[in-house]
Order: C-alpha cells, then structure tokens, then sequence
C-alpha cells in the first residue's frame, strides 16, 4: 500500500496534462477508438492503432486500454493520464514483489520500489498517454518473472504473452530470464516455453505485416547504431543520477566511427559488467537487470535515439543498485541517501507540471536542446 501511495502522491499533480507528441495519431485523430466494433479487429489488425496508416503498430492491448478510455472521456486527457498513473503503481508494486522474491531483501525491495514509484525518470510514463506501452509491457514482464521464481508456471507464460500484445519490446524477458534466474546445467528445459511464445508471437507480427515493415526501415546501419547507443547508455545512467535535465528532445547525435566519446562509454559500461559479474551482492548483480532490459533498443534502430521511457523497466536494476549501495555506507551516508529519495520525489513533481500543456513541454525542450529540429519545429 505505501509503494502504491507513494507512485499516486508523487504524480497526482500529473491528472490535469493533455495530448502530446505521438498522441495525435493514436488518439486524438484515430477512429478505430471512438467505436467498440474496433474489439474485433484489434487481435489481428495493426492498422487500429495509429490514424495513420504510416504508423500502424501491433499493441493490440494498448489499443483495447484507449478504447475504454475513450468511452470515459472522449473531450479530454482526464481517463487516459488516471490510467497511466494507476499503471505505474501497479509496476512499482510489481517492482516490489519481484525483487523481495529474487533477493529475500525486504526492506531493500521497498526501497528500490519506492525510489522507482517517485523517480522524475519515469514521469514520461505517466504523463505522455502513448508510452503507456512501455508500462503496460514492463508491468507483464515483471509478474512473468515473478511467477517464474514462485515456480507459477502456467500464470508466467501468460504474463509473458499479455506484455508482448503490449509492446514487442517485452521480448527482452528473455536475456532477463537469464540474470534473475539464471540456467543451470541440464535445466534448459523450464526456458523452453518461453522461447516458443516469442516465436508464436514474431509469426503473428511477421503475418500482419508489422514486422517486415518494421525491418524494411532504414533508419541508421547497425554500426552507427550500435557506437550511438553505447553513449546512449551511459547518457541514461546521468539521467538517473542527475535528473534534472529531463526533456522530450535529449542533445544526444549519432556517432559514425568510434569516438573518443564511444570508447570512454564502451569501457566504462565493460568495467560496470565486470564488476556486476564478479559480485556475489544481489543488488550489485541488479545492473545486470538493466542492461538485459536495454538490448532490443541498443540492437534495433529507431528514429528517436534517446527517449526516457525506455529506461523504465532497466530502472528496476538500477534503483535496487542505488539502495544497495546504500546499505554498504555508513549510516550518515543512509541519511543522505533518503535525503536524495524526498529530492527525487520533488523533482519528479517538478516534471509533471512541465508535462501539462504542449507549450510548456516544448518549450522545455528548446531550452535543454536549442540546437534541435524537431523540438524548435513542435515548439
């Protein structure tokens, strides 16, 4: 109940936001939500999810959640932001669960949660309606490896399955799978079943088209991706620890070669993994969390290069680290560290009141990236 209270308390400033960015052509000018016919066709037809044909998407449950949204509230943002907010209680809470069974660490279970629930990291979230998709897929990820632990079989398959109809980047259950529980020699067969809902699930994505359209798109070569994304990493790690400068649009360029700045990110990442590795403290082991979570977004381009959501589910991992570095200091350092929680907790606040009109959002993002196109052209 107190990681639930702590998620609303900290983003109840949020209800009053509206449509921003890519809300536009899933929601505010997209039909198939304004009528229930739209339930049939929703398993099947990736069209339902954008007015746009262009933008057509397979998240089949994300839609099902706008229509229902809709019917509540088909003038304003009211339903579709309570409903983002609730969701994120829901995944702190699952935060919470799953790290208590994997550690056996009460308090430190709580107080990862709790960092997670109140972290400004995670306020786009909440307060931009279409990356509820990331919440809503990281919400099955987290009980399915719950369920996994608790030796649920059965409810974990279908956790796995309900977070892919949210968003395909839930695949990354897999490379998760292996750091939480890790496969033994002669256990493969418990993964098994997992593999073959991915599988089901890609024949269905490349049967409607939603995939080859996907792979079709030439948005950077994979080598430029992959030095870019290296630095994306470590960017993500200072927006963690220093959140203050959150944004819709990050400074953030491709890198074409190796970089002085690809390789500083490159061996600071392998120093982070190594030691991950060689420590036997769960909370240590936990980076490991957020780096499986990031694999997909560093392997597979995308238009955007950073975006902040997609640290969402990785935030599980890093805010277990934090609390667990805690723990090892002296307790005069604790007292610093709580003191770094209620900063949290107000930045957080902070950021939801940019997140209330477009006007404010952009022009947020024109003061932290002046240099940017696509920021200067939506401001």
């Amino acid at each position: 109940l107190s990681i639930a209270a702590l998620a609303v308390l900290s983003h109840v400033n949020s209800i009053p936001g509206s449509f921003h960015y890519d809300d536009a052509h899933s929601i505010v000018d997209n039909p198939a939500i304004r009528t229930f016919e739209t339930l049939t066709r929703v398993l099947y037809d990736p069209a339902v999810f954008s007015g746009e044909p262009s933008m057509a998407m397979y998240r089949p449950l994300v839609v099902l959640s706008y229509v229902f949204n809709y019917a509540i509230s088909p003038d304003s943002a009211f339903s579709f932001i309570l409903f983002n907010l609730l969701l994120h209680a829901g995944v702190s809470l699952s935060v919470f669960l799953l790290l208590r069974c994997w550690s056996g660490d009460l308090w430190g279970a709580w107080g990862a949660a709790a960092l997670f629930a109140v972290h400004p990291i995670n306020s786009q979230v909440v307060n931009y309606v279409s990356s509820r998709s990331e919440s809503m897929a990281a919400l099955g990820v987290l009980f399915s490896l719950w369920f996994a632990l608790k030796d649920r079989q059965w409810a974990s398959w279908i956790s796995y399955g309900l977070g892919l109809l949210a968003k395909s980047q839930a695949i990354v259950l897999l490379p998760l799978m292996l750091v939480v529980r890790p496969i033994r020699l002669g256990s493969v067969r418990p993964y098994i079943p997992y593999g073959l809902i991915s599988l089901l699930f890609l024949a269905v994505i490349y049967g409607n088209d939603f995939l080859p359209r996907s792979l079709a798109q030439e948005v950077r070569p994979l080598t430029v991706q992959l030095y870019t994304q290296m630095k994306a990493l470590v960017y993500y790690l200072y927006l963690f620890a220093m959140p203050h400068e959150l944004s819709i649009e990050h400074p953030l360029v491709e890198s074409p070669t190796m970089a002085p700045a690809v390789w500083f990110s490159f061996f600071l990442l392998a120093s982070i993994l190594y030691m991950a590795l060689a420590s036997r403290r769960w909370h240590a082991r936990s980076v490991l969390f957020w780096m499986a979570s990031m694999s997909v977004t560093v392997l597979v381009p995308l238009n955007v290069l950073v975006n902040e959501h997609r640290v969402y589910l990785g935030a599980t991992g890093l805010c277990a680290s934090f609390v667990g570095m805690g723990e090892l200091c002296r307790r005069s350092v604790r007292y610093a560290s709580l003191g770094c929680f209620f900063l949290m907790a107000i930045l957080g606040w902070q950021r939801n009141a940019v997140w209330e009109t477009p006007l404010s959002l952009w022009t947020d993002a024109v003061t932290k990236a002046p240099d940017a196109f696509r920021a200067q052209s939506n401001l």
